[in-house]
């Protein structure tokens, strides 16, 4: 009988009876890969992840999702005007795409056809002396706009080695804002006057930089972090040494503190490091509340806001808070979405039914232990099907080990059968043989009257021999059949 006879496609069920796996809403955790925070009275901190853009208004307690217009979710790279922090510029794998009203919403796309060539961009930069200007890291080499994006041109595309194209990062000096640093898959390549001319530096020194940082100190204190290590200049980059502890390897991000010159942060190998003395020694951080630190892939380590003690920890698996400076970290949902009220949420009754049938109803368990009871009962159909096979086959061999035991006790009764009908017809044949020699005996002796009997007598004899030489050949043939 068809379902629709009972009414059951018309019936729900209220969410307010059903376990509140089938309402709730689950998001994956983000991988963070990029930070950055706002100027102005109330700044504001973007957090850039492979699927999507956030945003916090309180330093960090609650975020929303930045999504009108941008219809890349591949955040790679955010900058902030330094003088209007209400123009915000996001870099993604298509491009760059422009907000106007703090990421509300995002009406311009920059691309191709404003001279950007190559739109996959790794980093984003405005100058803090000139805010028009904006620079973008791309994979085809450093581009520059100085009109607040609406056109671009390349200013660098591979320097001294020509096939070192691609440009992971932008950072300013803080002692001379013209002068900026880029770095690629292979050297550091300085500009001194705005980024219009560049030149290769430390490629005896430096080679395959991952992080830098510049501090504003008098002469210039510069560190670069590397696979091999960390590095270290106190005179503006013109003599360096390799910081000494051994597990800073594979530097993936640097942070100085605005207030304290002193006070740095790195991660290295998935591990935040501090110091409070400028690198001379560091201290491992690791009161972790939720989850160790895993590896930025960003420079995924800021100031939360000016003059607090809040730091964001970009990682793969989502981002990480303290309020203590770093002392202790405690993860956060960057989803602000909420959680329907179970209340007003129905499931079709239908469904319901298949959820309990299947097992999904009950938990993950509860299938686990039918997926196991299946398997058990598959598992004793075949070894009964085995043993079954195995005992027909037992079966099967020891009939025929009787069937041949019989058919040999048969063929050697028939056999001693035939050899005792051989030698007893031989032994009639003999007895005839001598009968008729006394019958040709008796007709010489008796008179003619009986000499009729005695060869009727004969004649009967020679019949029964003749038979008797029948009987033997069919016995010596019957010999040679059970032979065979």
């Amino acid at each position: 009988m068809h379902r629709g006879t009972f009414g059951l496609n018309d019936t729900e069920v209220s969410g307010a009876y059903l376990p509140d796996k089938y309402f709730r809403v689950e998001h994956a955790a983000r991988t963070i890969q990029a930070v950055t925070t706002s100027g102005g009275k109330n700044p504001e901190v973007f957090v850039g992840t492979n699927h999507g853009l956030y945003r916090s208004r309180d330093g960090g307690n609650t975020w929303s999702e930045l999504k009108e217009g941008l219809f890349s979710q591949d955040i790679r790279a955010i900058a902030v005007h330094p003088n209007t922090p209400q123009v915000v510029f996001v870099g993604t794998l298509v491009g760059i795409f422009k907000s106007e009203d703090g990421g509300d919403s995002w009406t311009e796309w920059l691309e191709a056809a404003s001279g950007l060539s190559s739109v996959e961009v790794n980093d984003l930069a405005i100058p803090p002396n000139n805010p028009d200007t904006l620079f973008a890291a791309t994979q085809g080499g450093l581009f520059i706009s100085e009109d607040a994006g609406e056109s671009w041109k390349p200013v660098f595309q591979g320097g001294e080695y020509k096939d070192d194209v691609e440009v992971q990062f932008i950072r300013f000096s803080k002692s001379d804002v013209s002068t900026l640093y880029i770095g690629t898959s292979r050297t550091m390549v300085r500009s001194n006057d705005g980024g219009h001319t560049w030149e290769t530096v430390w490629k005896n020194t430096i080679s395959a930089p991952i992080s830098f940082l510049s501090l504003k100190t008098e002469p210039e204190f510069i560190y670069v972090g590397t696979h091999d290590g960390l590095y270290k200049s106190f005179n503006e980059g013109r003599n360096w040494i390799r910081d000494p502890h051994k597990k800073l390897k594979n530097v993936a991000s640097l942070y100085g503190v605005p207030s304290n010159a002193s006070q740095l942060y790195a991660v290295a190998k998935g591990k935040l490091y501090a110091t409070k003395d400028g690198g001379d020694s560091w201290e491992l951080l690791d009161n972790f509340t939720s989850q160790p630190l895993a590896d930025p892939i960003k420079s995924g380590l800021i100031s939360g806001l000016p003059n607090s003690s809040s730091l964001f920890a970009g990682t793969d698996a989502g981002l990480l808070i303290s309020h203590d400076d770093g002392k202790r970290w405690i993860s956060h949902n960057l989803n602000s979405e909420t959680q329907p009220e179970t209340e007003v949420l129905k499931m079709d009754l239908i469904k319901l039914i298949t959820e309990i049938h299947t097992g999904r109803f009950f938990g993950g368990y509860f299938v686990l232990l039918m997926d196991i009871a299946t398997l058990g009962l598959v598992f004793l159909i075949l070894t009964g099907g085995l043993i079954a096979l195995y005992r027909n086959q037992v079966a099967k061999r020891k009939k025929r080990a009787i069937t041949e035991e019989i058919d040999t006790d048969i063929l050697i009764d028939i056999q001693e059968t035939t050899d005792d009908l051989s030698e007893e017809s031989l032994d009639i044949h003999n007895m005839i043989e001598h009968i008729g020699k006394h019958l040709d005996k008796c007709k010489t002796v008796y008179a003619s009257k009986e000499k009729k009997e005695i060869e009727e007598i004969g004649r009967h004899i020679t019949t029964l021999d003749g038979k008797m030489h029948q009987l033997m050949e069919r016995i010596k043939e019957f010999d040679r059949i059970s032979q065979n």
